[in-house]
């Protein structure tokens, strides 16, 4: 219920200012989620979603706002998707660690050895290998955390979606960039963790 009524104070907010904003919920729209965005968007509306617990065949599931935005960047006309996270990018290991070293794009398709304590699964992380044990999150969250959401960014990118990953501070900044600056690997200041298809997986379309 938290989420439903976030997302209604949202709305509302949104509609006290002028903006033609109507809620979607997850948990009804499920199987057609991302025409039901279309929808909206075709009649001129902005359309507000959560995540939240939803039927998934016969028992319960999560679906995180980072499963619904990938699932839109595959099925939905989208130009860019950013992610928010509480830190302002993706690090190469735990951002709490003093050698820490940002990651400022990524090419989806490379094999990044950045990303590959985020990327395998559990038990494909080496035992001994105690930088990629570390930067693993502390503080797990029924949503997948960080691992659920990069996997969910890179995903989205892997569709030639630009990505960004950032915190809340940085969500203007990226907000105000036209769509060339959105997507630059060159753009300074750095805006978050931006993630695009690599020319190669570009040419491969």
């Amino acid at each position: 219920q938290a989420v439903t009524r976030l997302n209604s104070i949202v709305v509302n907010q949104l509609i006290d200012r002028g903006v033609p904003a109507v809620a979607i919920s997850p948990f009804a729209a499920r199987q057609g989620l991302t025409e039901a965005v279309t929808n909206a968007i075709d009649m001129g509306l902005l359309p507000v979603t959560h995540g939240d617990a939803v039927f998934d065949f016969d028992q319960y599931a999560i679906l995180s706002g980072d499963d619904i935005l990938e699932q839109l960047c595959t099925g939905a006309v989208v130009k860019r998707a950013i992610f928010v996270s509480d830190i302002p990018c993706v690090y190469d290991r735990d951002p709490a660690s003093s050698n820490a070293k940002r990651i400022s794009h990524i090419l989806v398709n490379e094999k990044d050895r950045s990303l590959r304590q985020f990327l395998l699964p559990e038990d494909e992380i080496p035992k001994d290998d105690k930088d990629e044990s570390r930067a693993r999150e502390a503080v797990p969250d029924v949503t997948g955390g960080m691992a659920a959401k990069l996997r969910a960014a890179t995903n989205a990118a892997k569709n030639g979606v630009p990505v960004r990953v950032l915190n809340a501070q940085s969500l203007q900044s990226a907000l105000e960039l036209n769509d060339s600056a959105f997507a630059s690997v060159t753009l300074v200041p750095q805006v978050g963790t931006l993630l695009i298809a690599s020319p190669d997986r570009e040419s491969q379309k």
